[in-house]
């Protein structure tokens, strides 16, 4: 079943529990507070198993170009603020010998 299908299922089945609220002949609520019909929420299931999407319902991902993340041209990577660096001159085996090289202190 499709997921515009599975979302307009829910969206009838959640309708369906709510009632038109009674107007009174000034044209006001009758009962405010009147949410729901009890009798339509009874028949409600108690629970409804919705499948996820398959593979073919969902959005493809678009490629992604690796050199597109050797530069941090925005703060937190990239436009997506991905934090993702394709570059390898820090590794797992050398990042214990960096060192600090400058500080900004910003006066706050």
């Amino acid at each position: 079943m499709p997921i515009a299908s599975r979302l307009a299922l829910v969206l009838g089945l959640v309708a369906s529990g709510f009632a038109q609220r009674p107007t009174s002949a000034t044209g006001g609520d009758a009962n405010a507070l009147a949410l729901e019909d009890a009798e339509a929420r009874a028949r409600l299931p108690e629970f409804m198993i919705i499948p996820a999407a398959t593979a073919e319902e969902l959005t493809p991902a678009a490629p992604m170009d690796p050199t597109a993340f050797t530069t941090w041209t925005r703060s937190l990577g990239d436009n997506g603020a991905r934090r993702y660096s394709s570059l390898t001159q820090i590794t797992r085996d050398n990042v214990a010998q960096l060192e600090v090289v400058w500080t900004y202190r910003s006066g706050d």
